[in-house]
């Protein structure tokens, strides 16, 4: 895969498209390659006299402890039964795309919709092809996860047509518009926002932890718009807020996930033997290379690690001491739920945005001494299942 296949955060994480042949592997030797550069940049203000963090920090990461996501809007318009509804996922081999698909269909037969997920193995071809197959099944509407417009413009182009509207989550839409993408908490955004948003919190989280003087990698997705934009985002706020810190950037595509990202940040750990906080920007990043390179360094204890999108085997190495230190959890369940809300509205003819529909999804930071839970993953900070059957009238 090439260019940009929405977040995977997503964060999310979607662009995580070779986690079918990805594997978390033991440490090798350290025979990739890397490039990077530094970010020293000019003060963003001063710094918490106590421990030299520049001020902005700390009280962004207590605020992240907390979390930033809001309950969803607490009224909806009832849904029709009967709907039919085709879910267009990234890649069900990527656990979050199929948890988003999985939380849509959960949604949509809950209202008494029919509900059919349709698996884009991470190919353009084959996800046009499901919004094609979508149409000739004269769905009602159509949910897209992480599927970004540019790769299927004519199928929404011809469902636009067939005047079937399409819901997208972690998608970047066309210009002119061709889908309807939700909205996050207020303290995020829309699609931008919640790329950006997680780039920013990561360098929070490591700019707080490994101090004024941290010496960062950026670890930077170069084949997907979504991690590229994070990654700027993390690069521009190390610059504004910590003029102390560098920070250096190691690319990678898709097909490095696994033993190649392994032996590029094995490498870069090589090259840069201070290094003490590593920004990955999705899980599948963190599981499938970043935490065994960080282990065969035999510098697990003095490096902090923080990835995004709450997958419970990163919150297992977290509490192992096993390469992670941080997670910005986020529920892409929740955004299957959202988006089934928005094609309710949709179906009623109210054009859903941040204001009508507000889906309240935000981030939280989770480390060892923070909502880390002594098994699995941290229960969701909003019961937005009960919020929205609620809202939808549901028993």
């Amino acid at each position: 895969m090439s260019n940009s296949m929405g977040r995977t955060r997503l964060r999310w994480a979607a662009t995580c498209l070779a986690v079918a042949t990805a594997v978390a592997v033991s440490a090798c030797g350290s025979s990739g390659s890397s490039s990077g550069g530094s970010t020293g940049g000019s003060s963003g203000g001063g710094s918490d006299s106590a421990s030299g963090v520049p001020s902005a920090v700390t009280p962004q990461l207590a605020s992240l402890y907390k979390g930033n996501s809001v309950a969803p809007v607490a009224t909806a318009p009832k849904p029709q039964a009967g709907k039919k509804v085709w879910i267009i996922s990234v890649a069900q081999s990527a656990l979050v795309s199929a948890q988003a698909a999985q939380g849509a269909a959960d949604a949509a037969h809950s209202i008494g919709w029919q509900a059919t997920i349709f698996d884009g193995k991470g190919n353009p071809a084959t996800m046009l092809s499901g919004i094609q197959q979508a149409i000739a099944a004269k769905a009602d509407g159509i949910i897209t996860y992480a599927v970004d417009c540019s790769y299927v413009k004519t199928g929404l182009q011809a469902a636009k047509a067939a005047g079937i509207p399409v819901v997208a989550a972690e998608s970047q839409d066309c210009t002119p518009s061709l889908e309807h993408v939700i909205t996050y908490a207020p303290a995020v955004g829309g699609y931008a926002g919640v790329e950006a948003a997680g780039g920013v919190d990561s360098a929070v989280y490591l700019i707080a932890k490994a101090g004024p003087h941290a010496n960062l990698i950026d670890l930077k997705q170069t084949d997907s718009e979504a991690t590229v934009l994070a990654s700027q985002a993390f690069e521009s706020y190390v610059k504004k807020e910590c003029p102390g810190c560098t920070s250096v950037v190691v690319p990678f595509t898709t097909a490095d996930i696994g033993p190649s990202l392994q032996q590029k940040v094995q490498q870069a750990l090589l090259q840069h033997p201070n290094v003490n906080g590593i920004f990955t920007p999705y899980d599948t990043v963190e599981t499938s290379g970043t935490s065994a390179a960080v282990l065969a360094s035999g510098r697990a204890k003095s490096i902090y690690v923080i990835s995004d999108g709450g997958d419970p085997a990163v919150y297992a190495l977290i509490r192992e001491g096993r390469g992670a230190t941080g997670e910005l959890a986020f529920s892409t369940v929740w955004e299957g739920y959202a988006t089934v809300d928005w094609m309710n509205r949709l179906f009623h003819g109210i054009t859903p945005n941040a204001n009508n529909a507000g889906t309240g999804i935000g981030f939280q930071v989770i480390d060892a001494g923070h909502g880390l839970p002594a098994t699995g993953a941290p229960p969701s900070p909003v019961n937005f299942k009960a919020d929205y059957d609620k809202a939808w009238g549901v028993k």
